[in-house]
């Protein structure tokens, strides 16, 4: 996936949760940076999830280790707490589509500001998903 230009305008985010396919799928922006020991780390602000390593794609198999335990959890949970627990991070439900999504209406830029990361920060959007 190719890296967001820094005015370039961030993605929409989508999460289905399919109970009859025991499946939860995910598309949302994940921001790559690099700490002062020369770890990557990859964040996903919108489920609060992080993964780390030597390289990109190490911290990638971490983030993607803690996104199957926190989707795994999703799926154990009923409608309505489905619901509660994914707007504690801002998600909405769209009934029509019976999909969870985040509308982004910031740049790139204005979004690493709100999340605090640094501005050496990248940001590529990637599809997670789960089958349990």
């Amino acid at each position: 996936m190719p890296y967001f230009n820094r005015d370039s305008q961030i993605k929409d985010e989508y999460l289905s949760v399919l109970y009859n396919d025991h499946k939860v799928v995910c598309e949302c922006n994940i921001f790559y940076m690099r700490d002062n020991h020369e770890f990557t780390v990859a964040f996903v602000p919108s489920l609060s999830l992080t993964g780390y390593g030597r390289h990109e794609n190490i911290a990638f198999q971490m983030l993607e280790e803690a996104a199957e335990d926190y989707f795994d959890a999703l799926l154990s949970l009923s409608g309505n707490e489905l619901e509660n627990e994914l707007s504690k991070f801002g998600w909405t439900k769209d009934s029509s589509k019976e999909i969870f999504m985040i509308e982004r209406s910031l740049s790139s830029n204005d979004l690493l500001k709100k999340y605090n990361m640094p501005e050496h920060a990248s940001v590529k959007t990637r599809k997670l998903a789960l089958v349990a």
